[in-house]
């Protein structure tokens, strides 16, 4: 943050807090980037990757509230629906893509509960 002009003895709140949101978006696209051109280099297929912490991931399934997420919650319902899905079989991918649905649900009440 500091290279975007950051200041901590000049301490805004609101800048700061618009400074991080700038450095955590500018973080996320380059990472998906050197990850998109390593896998290009291996001549490995593009695929999801997820950026997640290893204390938030922690906070997350234990039900707390993590202040910064970025992948984690995504990660979490991407595994859970895929456990599902080889527990059921093809045969019941229906209820797998219902309970993928649901879960995907779970981002926007974590937003509205302040997750």
């Amino acid at each position: 943050m500091k290279d975007e002009g950051y200041n901590s003895d000049d301490d805004g709140g609101d800048k700061k807090k618009n400074l991080y949101q700038a450095a955590s978006q500018k973080f996320i696209q380059q990472t998906q980037q050197n990850v998109k051109d390593n896998l290009e280099n291996a001549k490995i297929p593009d695929q999801r990757v997820y950026i997640v912490s290893n204390e938030t991931m922690l906070g997350v399934v234990k039900k707390e509230r993590p202040r910064k997420v970025i992948d984690e919650i995504e990660l979490l319902r991407d595994l859970i629906w895929a456990a599902q899905t080889r527990r059921l079989g093809r045969s019941e991918a229906l209820v797998a893509t219902s309970v993928k649905k649901m879960l995907q649900s779970i981002p926007s009440i974590c937003a509205n509960s302040g997750i």
